[in-house]
């Protein structure tokens, strides 16, 4: 019976219309597959191991999860055969899942060495490699956890490679039994070793401390204050939000640091501290020993970094592991960096997480060591990106392979279901259909258990808002009218709490940047749009719908965003585009000016001098855009409309549930070049119209009624003291019944 249910599985799999339909699917066939038992196997196994040739790589990514599950992860003769052949499958997807998937299998003796490769090379491979081989050696540590210490020891000791090697020594680190432990004090002793692999012995015994102090009671009996931390593994985070825009880091960075500030002061059962912890330092490639803890404005708010290979390259010459570049190879580097921190922070109470990368996988694997309740915030990506592509043609179930190892779609898409099922509790953003769009992008009924789900917008620091467009208003020489709402003295406006700036610097460097255009083009209004750059941005799609129409003739168009003299790998991709657009040296003849990332508080000023112009430079009734394929909340365009700026936003995603389309904004489908640029020109005639005020002052009292930063700051802590005292209160059940709290980690399928 349950071979047939496996059967009807896969055959749904198959079948299913869209992409996005097989992640549940894929979980309900491994689900069966487990079930399948050894003496009713073949016939089932066989048509998994027949899916590995279909052309279809959907289904062919899901019959290895499949095949590595049957008959409760121990399998049959005919899977582990299998799944030894795909070592050598000249697909590279394929490659990088079965590593992935027999992390739910059983251990594999004769997949071992294989394994070893992997972890020396990096790469997301090496990621599920060490993550397969821990998992192996903590589960069953008296049979085979000897066997996998001697053989990374070996690995270790012949590799003429120290960065190779390094691999070896992370996974050793993560293994929590006392021979592990034995043989990192030995090869840190070892003075005929590299000074490479002895300092990662060190730092790998430095992670097991870490580990056994954070599992200690004392280390909970310390805390008073609920005290929660959240995470940003994709850029730097610093108080004064001077990165923002730079790389990766994006509106989150600036939600984070406002959020972080307000939870301080409005915790439902009173202050709360908060640990922000992002990538940062120069380490030289290593984590760093002390990760940097540095204070914003509220003193209960303190900031960590770590630092990783990515962020410090290596001195020239010397050699790099071979995924060196990949940001999964950094697993263990945000794994042991994240784990100091909370050390150094005395531990914390709740971890929040919102991202679908590395560095959340990295710190969910350290919640569910430590027993740490997670509330996670559950954006559709990369699934409405999957949805979008599949229905532009972009990507088939035929070419998914290929695309998912430059993106990592599969992995990124069941992470977020996963931790959306398993947190303590999850966190959506408002859309239009919120439970139409889970079941439809994550597969995911939120009504099934209402109490496990909550909608909760973000929300940003009004009196940076408030100071931009004051001073706008009252700026010499510029537009000046009363506003109601908002005060009318610059001098009575409170400063902005981050990236602020003296008055008049914000304007001076704008005027420096708009002093590049010719005269003739001064006189026009300017069309600006602020974030990363990246392709999901949308930046590229903007400058060419923007160049092909009539919009160049009409506005000049300004991109703030991006590290223009280093670009990462995404930032010079778009950079690219945008040159092949419109060279470099012509773009700001043309109309065209790229400003590169500024402070937060910076841009608030210049994002409100372009609905108000500035004189001598660019005229009043400026537009505001946001040309992102999709945009899950859109925090730049909150901040927009917060200074009363006329916005164009993507109809997908958050912004429909509060832009008045047609008063406050527009929306339009911004992957169609030509639809955007239309919109654009409405955009500007209306922000050009006799109603233009009335809607500006609409939109600010819009903002100001639903997205303070406070006001997610009270709903978040209400969600965190309920999860902290569940936890609480599970831990004196356990207590009473004198055994150790269930590990989460047991029952994850990623």
């Amino acid at each position: 019976m349950s071979e047939v249910q496996m059967l009807r599985s896969l055959s749904a799999v198959r079948n299913a219309p869209r992409i996005l339909e097989v992640f549940p699917l894929a979980d309900e066939l491994a689900r069966t597959a487990s079930a399948v038992e050894n003496d009713e196997s073949d016939g089932g196994v066989q048509q998994l191991v027949a899916a590995l040739s279909d052309p279809d790589h959907v289904t062919v990514i899901a019959a290895i999860y499949a095949l590595a599950r049957v008959n409760g992860g121990d399998g049959t003769e005919g899977s582990r055969r299998a799944l030894e052949q795909l070592r050598s499958d000249d697909r590279t997807f394929v490659r990088d899942h079965v590593v992935a998937a027999m992390r739910a299998s059983a251990p594999m003796p004769t997949i071992v060495p294989w394994l070893l490769d992997c972890a020396g090379e990096g790469g997301i491979r090496g990621m599920h490699a060490q993550r397969t081989l821990e998992s192996w050696g903590n589960r069953s540590p008296r049979e085979h956890l000897p066997e996998l210490v001697s053989l990374l020891t070996d690995a270790v000791l012949t590799s003429p490679d120290p960065l190779r090697a390094q691999g070896c020594i992370e996974t050793l680190g993560f293994m929590r039994d006392h021979r592990a432990g034995t043989a990192l004090s030995d090869l840190a002793d070892d003075a005929s070793l590299h000074d490479d692999v002895r300092h990662g012995a060190r730092e790998a015994l430095a992670h097991r401390e870490d580990l056994a102090w954070l599992m200690s009671v004392r280390s909970r009996a310390a805390r008073h204050a609920l005290t929660i931390a959240q995470s940003f593994m994709q850029g730097e985070i610093d108080p004064d939000l001077r990165n923002s825009g730079s790389g990766s880091t994006g509106g989150i960075a600036t939600l984070l640091v406002g959020l972080g500030d307000a939870l301080c002061t409005t915790a439902a059962q009173g202050s709360a501290h908060v640990l922000t912890i992002s990538r940062g330092g120069e380490a030289n490639g290593r984590v760093q020993e002390t990760p940097s803890h540095r204070s914003s404005r509220n003193p209960r708010h303190r900031f960590a970094h770590i630092a990783c290979e990515t962020d410090s390259p290596r001195e020239a010459g010397l050699p790099q592991r071979p995924q060196s570049g990949d940001p999964w190879s950094e697993y263990a580097f945000l794994r042991r960096g994240i784990l100091r921190s909370l050390r150094q922070a005395g531990g914390v109470d709740v971890m929040h997480l919102r991202m679908a990368d590395v560095g959340t996988l990295a710190a969910w694997d350290l919640a569910a060591l430590l027993q740490l309740p997670v509330v996670f915030t559950a954006a559709p990506d990369p699934h409405a990106i999957i949805e979008a592509m599949e229905h532009s043609g972009e990507i088939t179930r035929v070419s998914f392979g290929s695309r998912d190892v430059q993106e990592r779609l599969w992995t990124r898409g069941q992470l977020v279901r996963q931790i959306a099922r398993d947190a303590a509790h999850t966190v959506l953003l408002p859309r239009a259909d919120v439970s139409g769009d889970a079941r439809r992008l994550l597969g995911i009924d939120i009504d099934e258990d209402p109490e496990q789900f909550s909608v909760v917008a973000e929300g940003i620091d009004l009196a940076a808002s408030d100071r931009a467009g004051d001073r706008s208003r009252h700026r010499p020489g510029e537009v000046s009218e009363d506003d109601t709402g908002l005060s009318t003295d610059p001098a009575a406006v409170e400063p902005a709490s981050h990236g602020a700036a003296d008055a008049d610097e914000p304007i001076e460097a704008l005027r420096g940047v708009l002093g590049r255009l010719p005269e003739e083009r001064r006189g026009l209004p300017l069309i600006v749009t602020v974030g990363r750059m990246h392709r999901v941005k949308g930046m590229s799609t903007l400058v060419r719908s923007w160049a092909q129409s009539e919009l160049r003739h009409r506005c000049n168009l300004l991109v703030v965003g991006g590290n223009l003299e280093n670009p990462s790998r995404e930032e010079a991709a778009e950079l690219q585009q945008i040159d092949l657009e419109i060279p470099r040296p012509l773009q700001a003849r043309a109309g065209l000016l790229l400003s590169g990332h500024r402070p937060n508080g910076v841009v608030a000023e210049w994002v409100a001098a372009v609905r108000f112009g500035l004189a001598g430079y660019a005229a009043a009734g400026g537009v505001y855009v946001c040309a992102s394929v999709k945009e899950e909340f859109g925090l730049a365009i909150i901040e927009a409309l917060a200074v009363g700026a006329f916005v164009v936003a993507p109809v997908r995603g958050g912004p429909s549930t509060y832009l008045d389309h047609g008063r406050t904004g527009l929306l339009c489908d911004t992957t169609d070049q030509l639809s955007l640029a239309r919109t654009i020109g409405e955009a500007l005639d209306l922000a050009g119209s006799p109603q233009a005020d009335e809607q500006a002052d609409e939109a600010r009292q819009m903002v100001r009624a639903r997205f303070s930063v406070h006001t997610m700051a009270e709903a978040l802590s209400t969600i965190y003291e309920r999860v902290h005292h569940t936890r609480q209160s599970d831990d004196c059940v356990e207590l009473e019944r004198s055994t150790p709290p269930r590990s989460a980690s047991t029952e994850r399928t990623l």
